[in-house]
């Protein structure tokens, strides 16, 4: 395998570019620095420690500078989205174009247990308690984390002990961030009542996601009973398990309901409410649940249109101008969001799952209920345009373009 170490320089990071033989033998390894101008000098001299580093053990290493200021202001997200989205977009790119198979990032113990704590004072439910995965998907690429069951304090230790360098960086030190609130206020007290307590809070996810796999076998069970063949749901089914509203939320959450409307959704079925009404991407008519996506689609048009100097291609909010040149001879397809779509926005490089782009665009789950997508002629989950909002990269309009695409809401 070909393994991308995501290295920052700091002690967990440089512990896994150190024991890298260790836990991925027989790889061909390189490493891969953001360098995110967070932190003036100090991020600078973050760079020149990773790639002295990666000099001296013939580590072949990328590096990347980001203006992660201006990315996060001109897409209103905050500093931490912005250099996640930067970096796995990067990532993505690197693996597409040298082959990589994975990219390893340094998550330890107390990360997956601050995870955990986060999630919890969200409300995630059992999905967000399971903590992170040793391996899953981010940008259309698998993430590896091998140092999930090992503390920070072992770390530290162990680079102590073996003589190994790292940078600090200061504002780990800060509260500003959510995570660092959890990592210097609050865990210091769960340790002070149990010192193993990161031992106790795995064991605990473990039986959550244990709890979790039952729970979501027992939804898909009921699933056959409670909806016709098109997927919608009979109410009256729903109604003779025991468990109904748990099962309602398990089997609407892909629509983006939130909690308030969900209890809403859950008070009309329970009624027996005959009208007609929509609960974000959910319509209620006659007993019936279905997804409003049959309606959605309606409202997106698309038409081919002969590219001219006086279109003016800055459009208002709504509509989109594509290079037409993919869809000759094919009419556009137009349709609600799936699970796994992805893209890759007008002015990047690397991929991105719309439900990332959601998140970064602040859609509401309304808004995510109602997006629609234009599909990207011949590669199956690949998104050509989310009607309104951002079209693909790579069907920006060029010197070369005689048609357009225009894509309007």
């Amino acid at each position: 395998m070909k393994i991308l170490i995501a290295v920052s320089g700091g002690v967990d990071s440089m512990f896994l570019l150190e024991n890298a033989a260790r836990f991925f033998p027989g790889s061909v390894v390189a490493a891969a620095h953001c360098n995110f101008h967070l932190r003036g000098e100090e991020s600078d001299g973050d760079e020149r420690f990773v790639r002295r580093v990666c000099h001296e053990k013939g580590i072949l290493l990328y590096v990347k500078d980001f203006d992660t200021a201006a990315y996060a202001s001109g897409h209103g997200v905050s500093i931490e989205m912005a250099a996640r989205d930067l970096r796995y977009s990067w990532f993505a790119q690197i693996c597409a174009d040298y082959g990589f198979d994975a990219v390893a990032v340094a998550h330890n113990a107390d990360d997956d247990a601050e995870t955990m704590m986060l999630n919890l004072l969200r409300g995630t439910g059992t999905r967000g308690l399971c903590g992170m995965a040793p391996s899953s998907e981010s940008n259309s690429v698998r993430l590896l984390r091998p140092m999930l069951g090992i503390p920070r304090s072992e770390i530290e230790k162990w680079m102590r002990e073996n003589g190994r360098q790292w940078r600090e960086d200061s504002s780990n030190a800060g509260t500003d961030y959510k995570r660092n609130k959890l990592r210097h206020k609050v865990f210091p007290v769960f340790k002070e009542i149990n010192p193993s307590c990161l031992s106790a809070l795995s064991k605990a996810r473990e039986h959550i996601a244990q709890v979790d796999s039952i729970a979501q076998d027992y939804c898909q069970s009921a699933k056959e009973k409670i909806a016709d063949k098109d997927g919608r749901i009979i109410c009256s089914e729903l109604l003779k398990f025991k468990h109904w509203r748990y099962l309602l939320f398990r089997l609407t959450e892909s629509c983006g309901i939130d909690e308030s409307t969900l209890e809403s959704l859950a008070k009309a079925i329970s009624d027996g409410n005959p009208e007609t009404r929509r609960f974000g991407g959910m319509t209620l008519s006659r007993g019936i649940l279905s997804k409003e996506e049959e309606s959605a689609s309606g409202e997106v048009r698309c038409e081919i249109i002969p590219f001219t100097p006086e279109i003016n291609l800055k459009a208002g909010d709504g509509v989109l101008y594509l290079d037409a040149a993919l869809f000759e001879g094919q009419k556009p397809v137009v349709r609600p969001c799936r699970p796994g779509d992805w893209m890759i926005p007008f002015g990047m490089k690397g991929r991105k799952k719309l439900s990332d782009l959601f998140t970064d665009l602040k859609f509401s789950p309304a808004d995510k209920a109602r997006a629609m997508v234009v599909e990207y002629p011949g590669q199956e989950g690949r998104v050509a345009a989310l009607a309104g909002v951002r079209m693909d990269d790579s069907l920006r309009v060029t010197e070369k373009t005689t048609k357009l695409l225009l894509v309007r809401i």
